[in-house]
Formats: structure tokens, sequence, C-alpha cells
């Protein structure tokens, strides 16, 4: 028995040091082999070559490590996470979070303080051993003791204190250790081995200590019997077992042992303070017992922790106050309320002045809302700058401050700051109302006079430039929000479309959104392209420079619109034409003409000097509207001759010299002499522009000549996309109706019909027969910006497209019939329309050889560049009246397409 105990101990450790890693069972048995080895066993290891001693403690070493290495891992999971909800929960309840954020402060909703304190559930019942050992602990049965020897012997024992208080040290015989402190347990045990074995120092520590029971009664967030470390406190019991629930009482915590009151914690001391000197050490069979609260207070507004608070010994509002963590700099002390339920059950109100002791003194009862409002943002002796200047903000107003004191030279501006009318927008009443004042100040900096400036006065510098780069980026975040919108918009629909419990109901609402959201993106994708082609037109493109550069004016004039009244019109004038920044702006009293030009940025060059003109609206005492018009000399304005002054509500209209048209380019490539980019005057012809580039080549093909309009292109696309739309429509209508009566509908040449829609683009080609213009015999084209005129070289061939077996193209032969071709591309498809076949001529223009009384040419006159098309016989699927005009605009886009992109 003793040769088969030696062999598991020596067994067990070998494989323990040899590995590194034991399962627990196997881990513990040689723990217990170590402990109960007696002094034979010892001495037949060593004759075996194996040092027991040094083993065991090696393995205990092994073992204190690999504990400490073990993740511990929380106890206690939040309460949000112990029951997992749903994303969507989660996402309302930020969404939730969100919108309080944006109310005012006293206007939130309130939680209860400290409650997040133990919020969670615990995920285990077993006791807490990390907690560190004080110096005060009383040792007792059930804790274990570890007693390492080193020196002339090198041991380790772990020693269980028995039930009778004592424990069973090897060679010493039973020790009585019951009641002794950790200092103590340390002190005599040393001693007592230090006499004992000679030359031998100990180490006594404390390993695994007993475990109690306790229980967690009444308002708790899981009550029950609890099984804690003996270290444990009050405040560790609450932590395991989750902590309280919303109406437990968080400053009457009570500690009861065998039923009588041991002490009583205010948790509010902890949160507060950090004060835990009231925490008291638990013993086995203690009950935590939590009443529910029964006294509380809310306050809101502006002070550190608006909040639901418990109170105790709190009576006035100013130990509220303190218990929120006072108040904040932006509070208005002179006008607290106590929102309170009187004793008839009605709602009453209490004002408070806190800057009275008397105030602050004043009496708070249970479920009252202290309200505290902040004060009036309003900004007392200071001046705003805004707009083009390097340092905008507030500067300090003193008496006698001047404007040119705050900008007083050009370095404070930023480059092409408009320093001829500099806006400065005064309060003239305690209301907010504003009155402008137009000031140049290039006259202030050249003389002595000077603008005084008052309180809370805005001074607002305009610019008189605005880049091209600025316009773009506007452009391109205006274009992202508006796309990202959209998505959200399209996302949000489909998530929430109606799902029904029956399988066609389901299929009909699950098509239906899909229609839908492709409709959606749709137009979204021409919204975008619309949006492009508009903003770089020439009136959109000001239109937003116009925008960005008064941005911060845009206020303003809302402000004044909105004190405008039915005895008194709004402030503010119109200046449109030739002016940099026309628009609508700020009136001062007397405001004369050149005042608001230079407001607007000053004259452009197109600006006619000679005229201009004022238009003046007054109404009269019957609803009537009376408008008159008076003639305003540029010239005088500017030579400061000027005798008229403006009226809130005038418009003035600056005219355009009718000498100073838009600039026109048109575009030549091609077989010309001098192809290139041409400026053109107004009502220049095509002819003319022929002449200027030198005539055609001698290799050039002048009858398949391509003139394309932008105007035409933007109108055609605009089409195209409409038609596309429609067309995905009644496929998308088609497969649904199908669908339905249960048959299986054949669109998939619809849908190839589709693809090819979806890669055709807009030419704006207008079809001329260039040699009769040139020739005089037809009218001549007058051109305009934007114009593009392609001369392709001669092309020899003929193009059969279409329905055919193979489309193709044909070297041509003035012998051969447009039927001829067909026949050489194959012949005819079963889905040709026979009696549809038409000719794109070589200029665009189309002919019908089946329709003689349509037909300019013989039906056997194909040219050189022609193409004969072939189309598809719609007929022959049912619903989709759009499919002949979609097939033939198709054909003829894509032919003009192919001329235009040959270059």
């Amino acid at each position: 028995m003793m040769k088969k105990s030696l062999g598991l101990l020596l067994g067990a450790l070998t494989l323990a040091l040899s590995t590194k890693l034991l399962a627990a069972t196997d881990m513990s048995q040689a723990k217990q082999l170590c402990q109960n080895a007696t002094e034979q066993q010892r001495q037949m290891a060593r004759a075996a070559g194996y040092d027991v001693d040094s083993m065991c403690t090696s393995l205990q070493q092994q073992g204190s490590a690999s504990s400490s290495e073990q993740p511990s891992g929380s106890s206690v999971l939040p309460r949000e996470l112990a029951g997992f909800p749903m994303q969507r929960e989660q996402k309302v309840e930020q969404e939730k979070e969100s919108e309080q954020e944006k109310l005012p402060r006293v206007e939130r909703e309130l939680k209860k303080f400290g409650y997040d304190l133990f919020a969670g559930v615990p995920t285990t019942y077993t006791p807490v051993n990390n907690i560190p050992v004080p110096s005060n602990y009383i040792v007792g049965p059930g804790d274990t003791i570890k007693v390492q020897l080193y020196g002339k012997e090198n041991k380790s024992h772990e020693l269980t204190v028995e039930r009778d208080g004592t424990i069973q040290f090897p060679e010493l015989g039973p020790i009585n250790v019951s009641g002794l402190s950790y200092t103590e347990l340390k002190e005599s045990l040393s001693q007592r081995i230090s006499e004992q074995y000679i030359g031998v120092q100990s180490n006594v520590s404390l390993g695994e200590l007993r475990s109690i029971q306790v229980f967690v009664l009444g308002e708790s967030f899981k009550p029950g019997a609890y099984t804690v470390s003996s270290l444990s406190t009050v405040m560790n019991a609450l932590y395991v077992s989750g902590g309280l629930t919303d109406i437990g009482s968080l400053r009457n915590i009570q500690l009861k042992r065998n039923g009588e009151l041991v002490s009583t914690i205010d948790l509010y001391d902890l949160l507060l303070k950090g004060d835990t000197s009231d925490d008291q050490r638990l013993r086995s069979g203690d009950v935590i017992y939590i009443p529910s609260a029964k006294k509380t207070a809310s306050i809101a507004g502006e002070v550190v922790r608006p909040a639901i608070y418990e109170l105790k010994n709190e009576n006035t509002i100013n130990e509220v106050i303190e218990l929120a963590g006072g108040l904040l700099p932006s509070a208005y002390k002179s006008d607290v309320r106590i929102e309170r339920y009187s004793d008839s059950g009605q709602q009453t109100v209490v004002d408070v002045d806190l800057k009275t002791a008397a105030g602050l003194k004043s009496k708070i009862q249970n479920g009252d809302m202290v309200k505290v409002y902040p004060a009036v943002e309003r900004k007392e002796n200071v001046v705003e700058l805004l707009g083009h200047v390097y340092r905008p903000g507030l500067v300090k107003w003193e008496k006698s401050l001047s404007l040119t004191d705050v900008i007083k030279s050009q370095v404070h501006l930023k480059p092409h700051a408009n320093i001829d009318a500099v806006l400065v927008f005064r309060e003239t009443d305690d209301l907010g109302s504003i009155k402008p004042y137009i000031v140049n100040l290039r006259k202030l900096w050249s003389s002595n006079n000077i603008f005084e400036l008052e309180p809370r006065d805005k001074l607002l510098v305009l610019s008189n430039q605005v880049s091209d780069e600025d316009v773009e980026d506007f452009i391109a975040v205006e274009q992202e929000q508006y796309v990202q919108r959209l998505k959200e918009r399209i996302e949000f629909e489909s998530l929430t479309k109606d799902v029904k419990d029956s399988n066609n109901i389901y299929q009909f609402s699950d098509l239906s959104n899909k229609i839908k959201k492709r409709q959606q993106e749709e137009v979204l994708k021409s919204r975008v392209l619309d949006r492009e082609s508009e903003e770089y037109d020439i009136l959109k493109f000001q239109q937003i420079k116009q925008e960005i550069r008064n941005a911060e004016l845009q206020p303003f004039i809302k402000q004044l619109e909105a004190q405008a009244s039915n005895n008194k019109v709004a402030q503010l004038v119109k200046i449109s034409g030739g002016v940099k920044y026309p628009g609508e702006y700020p009136y001062q009293s007397g405001m004369k003409p050149s005042e608001l030009i230079h407001l607007a940025g000053g004259l452009t060059e197109t600006a006619y000097m000679t005229n201009a003109e004022i238009t003046s609206r007054t109404f009269t005492v019957d609803g009537g509207v009376n408008i008159r018009h008076r003639d305003l000399n540029l010239q005088e304005v500017f030579l400061g001759s000027e005798d008229l002054s403006l009226s809130p509500f005038d418009e003035v209209n600056i005219k355009v010299s009718p000498n100073s048209a838009e600039e026109i380019y048109v575009e030549v490539q091609g077989e010309v002499k001098f192809p290139g980019r041409y400026k053109v005057a107004k009502g220049e012809t095509l002819s003319q522009l022929v002449q200027r580039v030198g005539g055609f080549s001698k290799y050039a093909h002048p009858k398949a000549s391509v003139f394309s309009r932008k105007a035409l292109r933007e109108h055609e696309q605009k089409k195209l996309d409409e038609l596309q739309s429609r067309l995905r429509q009644d496929i998308a209508i088609s497969e649904l109706e199908d669908a339905n009566i249960g048959k299986m509908a054949d669109v998939s040449s619809a849908k190839s019909l589709l693809e090819v829609l979806d890669t055709t683009e807009a030419t704006g080609r207008l079809v001329i027969n260039i040699n009769s213009i040139l020739s005089g015999d037809s009218q001549d084209v007058i051109l305009k910006a934007g114009d593009r005129l392609i001369v392709p070289s001669f092309r020899q061939e003929v193009t059969v497209v279409g329905e055919v077996q193979v489309a193709t193209s044909h070297l041509y032969s003035e012998n051969f019939d447009y039927q001829d071709y067909i026949d050489r591309s194959g012949g005819k498809k079963d889905t040709a329309n026979e009696g549809a076949i038409y000719i794109v001529k070589a200029d665009g223009s189309v002919v019908l050889p089946n329709e003689s009384s349509w037909l300019t040419h013989n039906a056997n006159n194909i040219e050189p560049g022609d193409t004969i098309v072939v189309p598809l016989d719609t007929t022959r699927v049912d619903g989709l009246e759009l499919w002949t005009k979609v097939s033939q605009i198709v054909y003829q886009l894509a032919l003009g397409a192919a001329a235009v992109n040959s270059f």
C-alpha cells in the first residue's frame, strides 16, 4: 500500500512538473499527497533519487502562479446585457437620449441618482477570494494557512483550521490558532517554528479563506442567500447581488445580526464623499436589509448633477442643491421654482430667490421638483466681429470705441474684403430688434470721421470675391448630403414594408417595394445628373456664389423680415442685373443707390452706365398697390451728384449693356482645314463658321456631318430618363400581373432592350443638310453656345442593325437596294417587324422605304454612310406599350452617338 501511494505521489508530481499543466482534480490530489506524505515515504523517495520536498515546493509555487494568471472575469453583468435586448430597442434608447440632449436642461428627463452604481446582474454566486487580507483579520475554522520553511530545510505546508480552531502542523502537533488576528498568527507560528527547528526560517500567509453565507433582502435587485468570502463587506455583497431596485433606499441600508441592527449605511457618503467608514465586514448569517425610499426630491436645470435625490436629513433647498453638486455659473439665482403637490392634491409653484438667505433656507417637501433656469444669454459690454476677417469673435467694448478701433487697417481683413460697405447691426431694444447701418470703411480710414460703436453691436464684413473652388466644394457637399438623405429614406421605406401572411400578398408587397426602391434610385440618379447640368450653368453658378458670399448675412435678413408688421414694411431693398452679387440687402434710413451697389459687391463689366431703374412699391388705404419706376443715371451716382434716396422695399435694376452679350464658343472637329474651338459673335451662322475654318478637307464626308446642340442634348437626356423609368415600370407590372395568375412572364427581350437603353446617351443632334445650307438652298443655322460640328471622313459602308441574323456593315454598291443589304446580313429574324423597316441617312434624317409618299429618295437610293434599321416586332409581347417608341429611339440615339463618339 505504501509503495502504491509513493508511486502515485511520484507519478503525479512528475507529471505536474513535466507538463506544467494539470486538471483541477489531479493538481488537488497531488497537493493532498504532499501534505499527507509521511517521513518514511519521503525517505523512500530520496532513496529512489527524488527530492519530494523540493518537488512539493515547486508544485505549490506552480499552482499559485497558474491561479494568478487565470483571468478572473466579471461576476456581474450590466442589467441591460443580462437579457440581451434587441438591437432595435438599443437604437430606440439611443435616439431617445439624443432627443433629450436637444431639449433645454431644465426640461430633460431626470434619472434617480446613484442607482447605476450597482446596476448589474450576478453571473456567479461563488465567493470572491481576491480581496487583500487585512492585518486585523481574525482566523477561524475553514481558513487555510500557508507555511513555507527555508534554510536548513525547505518545506511547504497548507494547513486548514479545523472546527476546534487548531491546525495539525507536521512534527509540531496541533496548534490552536482560532481567534488570533492575522498579525498575531504570523508572529506566533514564526516564533514556535524558530524554537523547534534550528536553522530554519518561515513565511506564514493565508491561502483560501473560509466562506460565509449572508442574506440580501428587501428592495434588492436579486434578493436571496449569497455565499461570500469571510473578508466581504456590505458593499461587496451588494455588488454581487446586483444592487438595488429603483425604489430601494440608498441612504438607509441596514446590517442586521441575530435580529439586531448593527449598523446603517448611507451610500451617498460613498458617492458624494468617497467615505466607506460605515462599511462593515460581514459574518456568517448576517442580513442586509434594503428598505424602500421614503422621501425624494428632484432638481433640474442649471446644476452640476440634475437628478432625483433621496432625502435623509436635508430639509432646505440649499441642501438639495449641494447634493446636486451646486449651481452652474449659468444658473439664474433670482427665479428658482419649486413645483409641489399641496395637501389637497393640487399642483402649486413656489418662487425662490437664491440670492437671499431666506431663499436658501426654503423648505423642501417630499416629491418637490426644483427647477433652476439659465440666465439670459445676453452678452454685455462686447461687440462682435463677423465675416471676411482673420480673427472674428468678440471684442471688449469701452466708451468711445469706434469702428476703426476694431478694424484698424486692411491687415485685419482677408483679401478682397468689401471695405466700401461694412454692415453694423445695432439692437434698438431689450427684445433684440435690430437696425442696420452701412459704413464706408475706406472713407473712415482716409478721414478724421469716426463711427462710434455701442455695446452688443455686430459688425459684418462681406467679401467681394468667391472663388470657383468654393463653388465646387459647395456643390459637392450639397450633392453628398442630398444623396445621403435620399439613400436613408429609401433604406427606411424598404425596412418598414408591410409583410402579409398570404404568399401572394407577400410577393405583391415585396415586388412593389422593389419597384418603388428602383424608381427612387432612378429619381436619385436623374436628380444628381440634372443638378450637375444646372449647377454649372452660368446663372446658377452665380446664384451659388451669391449664396456663399451672403451666408452670414442671411440671419440678419430673416430677422429684419420678422420685424415687419402691418404698419411697417421690412427694412430691406433689392438689387438685380449688372452687379456682382444681386439679391436682398438691409436698408438704412436715407440709403443711397451707391451704398446698395457697394453692398452688392460693385458693378460688373457688363453694367450699362447710362441708365438704371428704381422700382418703388407703396400700398394704398384700400389695399391696392402702387408701383412707380424712376430712372437712375449711374454716372451721376459715382460722380457724387446723385440726389435720389431709396425706400424700404425698393428694387434697383442695373441694366446690362446690349453690346456685352455672353461669350459664345463653338467646337469644330473632323475633316476641316482648321479644326478647333471658335468664339463666334451673336447671330453668326453655320455657313460663316465653315468659311472661318477653311472649309472641308479632301477626305471629308460633308453629307454625314453631325451638328449637336447642348440644349437639345439636355432635353433629350431628360426625356430618355423618363422613358427608361416608364419602361422599367411596365416590365415590373407585367411580371407582377403574370405572377398573380401563376404565369411566368417572358420579358427577357424587354430587359435586353432596357440594358441597351441604360448605355444609350443623348447626343442633341440637329439634322441638317450642310451642302444645301452652304449653297443657300436651305435656311442657315444660327449658332449658340455649346454647339458642336463634326465632319467625318468619307464613309464607304452601309450598316444593317436590328433584328437581322448578323448585324454588320457592307461595302457600298450602287446596284444594291436596302433589301439586298438585309439579305447579305443573313436576312430578317422571326422577331423582326418587316413593315416598319426604316433607313437612317448619313445626315441623320430618316426615310421609310415602305411609305412612298414620305420619301424624298427612291427606295433603291442607298448611299454611303446610311444605316438600315430592322426594328423589333413589339406586338409579340403583351402589355408593353412603350416598346415601339423605345426601340426606335434606342437605334436612332445609338447611331447618333456612334457618329459623335468617333471623334
